[in-house]
């Protein structure tokens, strides 16, 4: 049962993610295209090794964008959490609170958020723990 609601969790965790880029297309196309270009972007500059000015900027884009949503779904997210690394503080990335969590209490949920992120973000090396903040 465990593993079934930390799998689930994780849907949410990533629905929540994606409903966020969903709407901005919806409700505010140009800034849903301008976060494109800076995912684009962050993949060239982690992905590639193309670091210039411009993809640094993204970088800090995708950092202020990962904040807010996380801040804005905070209430939702805390659901699965159990530790006192709880999501809502406005200068953390969700990455951090995982990372957190993950270290903590090493439970499915946060395993599965991380395996995902890390394939995403990192192509597959670990994301979440380096992105812990303290």
């Amino acid at each position: 049962m465990s593993k079934l609601f930390g799998f689930l969790y994780g849907l949410v965790f990533f629905a929540l993610a994606a409903g966020s880029f969903a709407a901005m297309y919806f409700f505010i196309e140009p800034v849903f295209w301008f976060y494109i270009s800076m995912l684009v972007m962050m993949a060239l500059r982690h992905g590639l090794g193309v670091k210039i000015w411009i993809t640094k900027w993204a970088d800090y884009n995708m950092t202020s964008l990962d904040q807010t949503w996380q801040v804005l779904f905070a209430p939702i997210l805390n659901i699965g959490v159990t530790t006192n690394h709880k999501f809502g503080h406005p200068d953390e990335t969700a990455s951090s609170v995982v990372g957190k969590n993950l270290r903590d209490t090493g439970l499915f949920r946060w395993k599965f958020i991380e395996k995902i992120v890390s394939i995403l973000l990192e192509g597959g090396k670990p994301h979440s723990i380096p992105s812990i903040e303290d």
